[in-house]
């Protein structure tokens, strides 16, 4: 999703603002660019890569002083105009994160005073307004005025030559951090972008705040900033990557809940998420009613329009990767009465500090823009607390890790049938019990990774509709990781209409072979295959695996 970085200082911005915008990438983009002051506003943009910007910078220049973005289109095409930063007569320039939901009767109101509107943007209206309130009012004023009028979730960094050695910030409901060094400040919408800084604080909400070579407008407690991961060769995939370090995450995350495990005994439990943590809450939905806690799971973008049932004696359980998810923190809103917990990655994101409870997953930052190590560590974490719900012991993980990383060798393996999946122009994806949102969860990647039609489904509703789509044109995957008289009934009904099938378990009947251990999270070892089949598919069709098309990684528009 969209991504701001800004910098003021002492010595010259230019590497950095660039330095800033890589480290933004993972998060997906469409198109990139910055802003600096010197001797005026230079803009410059692109719909390739920061390092496109780079050659368009004259080496000469010495700003100071800068803004750059990251855009995820939302409003209007893809293109130099649409792109980020928004500039007007090259004297304001502004990045923008979020959507701007009156923007139609501020673009209204705006050509009324005679502005004509350049981009199709919703950021444009803002760059408009500040100018219109800086013709009628003082700088400060003008500011506080601008922003007043704006609707919606949004965060935005501006530079104007009427105040050329600030950045002025904001942000409502949306994340926005500043960072400090003994060379300069920085503000950002992702911690990761502060790759030469040692402390950050995230910026307070709805607070107008200018960042000079001087300092910070308004007093905040700076924090250490957390290690950042290494950077990855740039020829090597990180979703491949990524997969690989499944095994290492589930086991620290079984070591940090032994130090110090939870002590809730909810008995209403209400899960919400969306993709593939919605996928993980439906894993938790299976274990608490086979044990008799009422559970329901909602999916976020449904529950912020209606809401849904809570009490006192709710637990509300969000899961959410980034912990900026914009409808997970939106629905979680509506859940009023209830006590709150959050399943994620990111420590100091919105959803952590929203929630009375957080069970951080410290799975290291995932930049593959499919999710893969994230979701087996919140799979993780979930079986965790739904044990500790049940008062149940926790059985040993050296089998699931064992095999896991065993069956992340079988390249050749699994290869051979990414292949024959890659002919394919749609999927179905078979499952029973808690391998039905595995289902969901493998559909969900091959979707995201290999662009090819993919419906997860449990078993039993084969007969109910879906055995219409069996044809030449449909591979139906298996998910049998036990011998089952259902799913071996299914496998029967496609095959007497003529559908072919790839069945995957530790079953003789099986295609692909693969032992799962018998554990609750031997559903992990069964996804953490699928995941590379996926990827094989991916590259067999030689795709762009680490960013898919038209997706973000960090979804923080509604």
């Amino acid at each position: 999703m969209c991504g701001i970085y800004g910098i003021v200082g002492k010595k010259r911005c230019k590497l950095q603002l660039i330095k800033g915008l890589e480290s933004l990438r993972y998060r997906g983009y469409d198109s990139c660019g910055l802003s600096i002051i010197n001797q005026g506003i230079q803009t410059y943009k692109s719909l390739e890569g920061p390092n496109a910007l780079l050659k368009s910078i004259p080496t000469t220049t010495d700003a100071t002083i800068g803004i750059a973005h990251t855009r995820w289109a939302t409003h209007g095409q893809v293109n130099l105009k649409n792109a980020h930063p928004q500039c007007y007569r090259d004297k304001i320039s502004i990045v923008h994160n979020g959507i701007i939901t009156n923007h139609e009767s501020l673009r209204e109101e705006l050509s009324q005073h005679g502005y004509t509107f350049e981009s199709q943007t919703d950021t444009e209206c803002i760059t408009l307004l500040l100018d219109y309130y800086l013709s009628l009012h003082s700088f400060e004023t003008a500011i506080e005025l601008m922003t007043t009028r704006l609707e919606g979730r949004f965060a935005f960094a501006c530079i104007t030559t009427e105040s050329p050695k600030e950045v002025i910030i904001y942000r409502k409901d949306m994340p926005l951090y500043i960072s400090k060094s003994d060379r300069n400040y920085a503000v950002s919408s992702d911690i990761y972008a502060f790759n030469s800084h040692d402390q950050f604080a995230p910026l307070p909400n709805e607070t107008v705040t200018s960042l000079s070579p001087e300092g910070c407008s308004i007093l905040l407690e700076f924090l250490p900033l957390p290690e950042l991961p290494p950077q990855k060769d740039k020829h090597q995939l990180h979703t491949l990557s990524e997969i690989h370090e499944q095994p290492v995450v589930i086991s620290q995350i079984y070591k940090q809940w032994l130090k110090s495990p939870f002590t809730l005994q909810p008995r209403h439990v209400a899960i919400l998420g969306c993709g593939s943590s919605y996928h993980s809450g439906l894993i938790l939905q299976y274990w608490l009613r086979q044990k008799k806690i009422a559970c329901d799971i909602y999916l976020s973008s449904e529950v912020k329009d209606f809401g849904a049932y809570h009490s006192k004696d709710t637990l509300v359980i969000a899961i959410s990767q980034s912990g900026e998810t914009a409808d997970t923190l939106i629905a979680l809103s509506k859940f009023t009465l209830a006590q709150k917990i959050a399943i994620c990655n990111v420590d100091h994101s919105s959803l952590i500090r929203n929630c009375n409870f957080s069970f951080l997953l410290n799975a290291g930052k995932e930049i593959g823009v499919a999710s893969t190590k994230a979701f087996s560590a919140q799979v993780t974490a979930l079986f965790l607390l739904s044990r500790q719900f049940l008062s149940l012991t926790i059985p040993p993980i050296k089998s699931v890790v064992d095999t896991m990383q065993h069956h992340l060798y079988l390249k050749d393996h699994l290869k051979l049938h990414a292949k024959s999946i890659a002919k394919y122009k749609s999927l179905l994806v078979l499952g029973r019990h808690t391998c039905f949102p595995i289902s969901l969860e493998a559909a969900l990647k091959f979707k995201e990774l290999c662009y090819i039609h993919a419906e997860g489904l449990a078993v039993g509703e084969l007969k109910h509709g879906p055995l219409a789509m069996i044809d030449n044109n449909v591979l139906i995957i298996v998910l049998m990781p036990q011998a089952c008289t259902h799913t071996q009934t299914a496998i029967s009904e496609i095959h007497a209409r003529n559908g072919t099938t790839l069945v995957i378990g530790d079953q003789d009947i099986c295609d692909l072979k693969i032992d799962i251990p018998n554990h609750p999270l031997g559903i992990l070892a069964l996804n953490a295959c699928l995941q590379l089949l996926a990827v094989y598919t991916a590259m067999e069709k030689g795709l762009n695996i680490d960013q898919p098309r038209n997706l973000a990684k960090c979804v923080t528009v509604e």
